[in-house]
């Protein structure tokens, strides 16, 4: 992914062209609603962080067009992550395993960080935090989210949830 990088960067496109839309939507106007939904489930279950997993399971998805001529410049790439990215992540199971991918492959600090800003931004204004031993797509472990109001989340209930989603689009 360094030459998706480099050809993002040579051509001008700054993220904030793109993952700002990917973001506030969460993926509901670039991607179709089945491929979406995987987001939304996964998103609910570990919060920001995925976000940025699958901005890059999407990259990795969008790579031989954006290295091929089409992302030469600042318009081709605009295109190729715009309106052309639902016709090329139109599969649930490609997209899922894409982002299983860059899970695995995104060290544990940076995931950390990223949940860090979140509780940052989120758990003073909504009684709600992620600890910093959230959820994890490797181990089916649901979130651990902190108690609203005395009353423990059903984390017997998540984990069952996650383990029948993980099942049902990791199973080939």
């Amino acid at each position: 992914m360094p030459a998706v990088a480099r050809c993002i960067e040579v051509a001008g496109l700054t993220p904030e062209m793109f993952l700002i839309e990917w973001f506030m939507t969460i993926y509901a106007k670039c991607l179709a609603i089945d491929v979406a939904s995987v987001i939304w489930d996964l998103f609910l279950l570990d919060g920001e962080v995925i976000l940025y997993c699958a901005a890059l399971a999407l990259l990795r998805i969008s790579e031989s067009a954006i290295l091929s001529e089409g992302g030469s410049d600042l318009e081709g790439l605009s295109r190729i992550l715009g309106e052309e990215l639902r016709q090329r992540a139109h599969d649930p199971d490609e997209v899922l395993w894409h982002l299983h991918e860059v899970w695995y492959r995104t060290a544990p600090t940076l995931k950390e960080e990223i949940r860090s800003i979140e509780n940052t931004e989120f758990a003073s204004t909504h009684g709600l935090q992620r600890s910093s031993s959230s959820s994890d797509l490797r181990t089916g472990e649901a979130p651990r989210i902190g108690n609203v109001q005395g009353i423990p989340p059903p984390r017997e209930l998540l984990r069952n949830w996650r383990h029948a989603l993980m099942t049902r689009w990791m199973a080939r």
